[in-house]
């Protein structure tokens, strides 16, 4: 229903600087991990007993909870202080602005969908009362009949009738309306018989009767005119623009909502969200901005004024498969980045790089690895390299395929000190787990092997009842530890180029940013819709052509003597191999038509056969269905042999016809050599 009557100033001018932005986007909240419930144990120490005085704590606890109460009355005279200097002066012209908006009334009798069930105290089963809420026009947002937009209502209507308020305002304003427009007493009717539904003591489905229907059609009082208006075109370049100018804001309260265009910004920017700390709009706190179209595939931008902190979210597509990039306009801060783990090689889903530290998640690898740290030295902030390093560490899961004496589960290399730690998984139902440290040896002469020396490596067996392993097997290890400690250094500089190309081609992606569009796009690719136009047109020219010139039978027999002329057995072979190819094809399909033929004489012959031999078991629906089969059949049959004698005499008239222009072809020079033959 369309309503007319009087609403607030804000909502008359569509003010929404005292309304809440409803478009905040609410960050993930990350719910901390519930430790596991730990089984009681009765040989548990107990705690130390409580020797402090209860009176002393009660009081303590009276203090703190009085000063929390001071500080919250305190709070709220602030709250409302800043409500009270934030209200608008009084309107005198409040209950008198006029306003439309929409009322939708739900549980209505002339709406035909399923009504909820509704019961009364006794169980029985009753109508509810028709409720409404309401829809503002100038901003699409539902709001209840409680708003306090809303003072008053004069009228409602809609297709079928027009209806005058009859009920008194009540404090609660429009929350204590009744929306039963067959009560005559709360609603005044301007036609009376409209629309039918309405009618005291009719029922809905008593609306589907004939008679009804034509009752109705009598008593009708008015018919809405036809739309004088014209049809309503707009286009494409109009209906992408949107809004006047292509832009549009919204102020709301402490916060400025913007709008644009496609393409209207040269950055893709298609919404801009910003939160302010004060009502005038000056000191902004937060910012959200939205991308489309951008060929770096930005999709939003999160700036944190306060803290200077950035974070940019992209969608899957970028080659280096960066998901969230999180940054701080300090130089020499902390730097997060995400990726999709599942499109790269390395399996890398985060990277964290801090002034002394790169810290490397990794998801399903095959090695098992899902952590690595690189510690450097605090002068090697800004260009890292392998000599800077101080410490590697990773960190493996559960191998099952190695035993847990052998399967490494964090790897430190302290390359300061010049040693290996190695940490083995934990058993079953272990306390502790078996580590290994080795003193790395002086490194050999070109051509010498690693001499081992026993005394340069201690370690602690968690289980006493396992055999300690051997020389060689120790020695061995410190050969793989030594070979990935080599590996892992090539793997940091090639993470620091990396990361170097990363923030390089992030500050060009930001100073240049480059859109894309569709190629089917009109406004824009004018030039792919000329060459497409263009290819169109000598299509159609080529067809044209083809439709006028006698089709070229020769052409596809003289493709290797393109550059030369073929000799005198060349052309024959040519002339040959054409009029073989074309009797060929006639051939293969006169033998199709043949045997189709064949096989619907068979058919009729079956069926005829049948229908003679059960003709009195069958009744007249199946008889005449029969005989109406017969006769497709006998159809099908006159058609193909039809054709078939029609395929015959466009053969033999085909074959002459060829033959003479291949005789005549000057290509082929086959019309003399014919005569004197």
């Amino acid at each position: 229903m369309v309503v007319s009557g009087c609403a607030t100033i804000e909502t008359t001018l569509n003010d929404q600087r005292r309304v809440p932005c409803p478009f905040v986007p609410e960050d993930p909240v990350l719910e901390p991990e519930s430790p596991a419930p730990m089984n009681k144990n009765k040989y548990e120490l107990r705690g130390p007993p409580d020797l402090r005085s209860k009176f002393m704590v009660e009081l303590e606890e009276k203090a703190l909870q009085k000063e929390l109460e001071e500080e919250e009355r305190r709070l709220q005279e602030e709250r409302d202080k800043s409500e009270e200097l934030a209200k608008r002066p009084p309107d005198r012209f409040f209950g008198r602005r006029m306003h439309a908006w929409v009322a939708i009334i739900e549980n209505a009798p002339w709406c035909y969908k399923p009504r909820p069930k509704v019961y009364n105290d006794e169980g029985e089963e009753i109508i509810p009362d028709p409720t409404a809420f309401f829809i503002e026009p100038s901003t699409g947002f539902r709001h209840e009949t409680s708003s306090p937009k809303y003072l008053r209502i004069e009228s409602i209507w809609n297709q079928h009738n027009y209806y005058i308020n009859r009920q008194e305002p009540t404090e609660n304003l429009l929350a204590d309306m009744r929306w039963d427009l067959k009560n005559t007493d709360h609603w005044e009717h301007f036609l009376p018989a409209e629309p039918f539904e309405l009618r005291v003591g009719e029922s809905r489905d008593q609306d589907l009767e004939p008679g009804n229907q034509a009752t109705l059609l009598v008593e009708k009082h008015l018919d809405i005119l036809p739309s004088w208006v014209q049809k309503l075109r707009i286009s494409l370049k109009d209906f992408e623009s949107r809004f006047p100018n292509e832009e549009k804001s919204i102020y709301y309260k402490k916060a400025l909502y913007q709008r644009y265009a496609p393409y209207f910004c040269y950055d893709g920017l298609m919404k801009r969200l910003t939160i302010f700390g004060d009502l005038d709009y000056q000191k902004p706190l937060k910012r959200w901005e939205w991308y489309e179209n951008r060929m770096d595939y930005l999709n939003l931008i999160k700036i944190d004024f306060e803290t200077k902190q950035i974070e940019e979210s992209f969608i899957q597509g970028r080659k280096d498969c960066l998901k969230y990039f999180s940054h701080n306009a300090e130089p020499h801060q902390p730097k997060t980045f995400y990726f999709f783990d599942h499109p790269r090689l390395d399996c890398l889903r985060m990277m964290q790089v801090m002034p002394e530290k790169y810290v490397f998640h990794y998801n399903n690898r095959e090695d098992l690895c899902y952590y690595q740290e690189f510690q450097t030295k605090p002068k090697e902030r800004i260009r890292c390299h392998a000599k800077s390093l101080m410490e590697i560490t990773e960190k493996f899961n559960r191998n099952e395929k190695v035993p847990v004496n052998k399967d490494i589960a964090i790897r430190q290399f302290q390359l300061t000190h010049g040693k290996i730690f190695l940490q083995f998984q934990y058993a079953a139902d272990a306390i502790t787990a078996s580590t290994r440290e080795f003193l790395k040896p002086p490194k050999p002469d070109y051509g010498e092997e690693i001499i081992f020396d026993p005394l340069q490596t201690n370690g602690y067996n968690a289980n006493p009842l396992e055999n300690p392993p051997t020389q060689a097997e120790l020695y061995f290890l410190l050969l793989d530890q030594l070979k990935r400690e080599e590996t892992l250094k090539k793997i940091f500089e090639k993470r620091c180029t990396e990361y170097e190309e990363l923030l390089n081609r992030r500050k060009n992606e930001m100073l240049n940013p480059r859109l894309e569009f569709s190629v089917f796009d009109p406004l824009r690719n004018e030039g792919a819709r000329r060459i497409r136009l263009e290819e169109y047109e000598e299509e159609r020219i080529r067809k044209e052509i083809a439709k006028l010139q006698d089709p070229d039978f020769l052409a596809p027999y003289l493709v290797l003597y393109e550059r030369r002329k073929p000799n005198f057995e060349e052309s024959w072979a040519a002339y040959n191999a054409c009029l073989s190819d074309l009797k060929s094809r006639y051939t293969n399909l006169l033998n199709e038509l043949q045997r189709r033929y064949e096989d619907l004489t068979s058919e009729a012959r079956a069926l005829k056969k049948f229908m003679s031999r059960f003709q009195d078991q069958f009744d007249d629906f199946d008889y005449d269905r029969l005989i109406k089969e017969a006769k497709n059949i006998e159809l099908n049959k006159r058609m193909v042999q039809q054709r078939l004698i029609l395929t015959h005499e466009e053969a033999q008239r085909k074959y002459e016809k060829v033959k003479e222009s291949l005789l005549g072809d000057e290509r082929l020079h086959l019309r003399k050599a014919a005569a004197f033959n």
